[in-house]
């Protein structure tokens, strides 16, 4: 069975298998959650994808 942690530690410096990112709706769509403390080539990297997979960021939008 697997185990879901929350923490207030930056991404970046927490070691695990998963991490879930959460996305919200910005202005010229949809963007990371403030405060993911992820790196910035990362950060450039996922944002590439939610524009790839035209995400909204509107509750309940789950993507895997």
């Amino acid at each position: 069975m697997a185990n879901l942690t929350i923490s207030n530690r930056s991404a970046a410096d927490t070691p695990c298998d998963a991490l879930v990112v959460a996305i919200v709706p910005g202005e010229s769509g949809a963007t990371l959650a403030p405060g993911h403390g992820l790196p910035r080539k990362t950060v450039s990297h996922l944002k590439s994808v939610v524009a790839d997979l035209e995400l909204a960021g509107k509750v309940g939008e789950v993507t895997t």
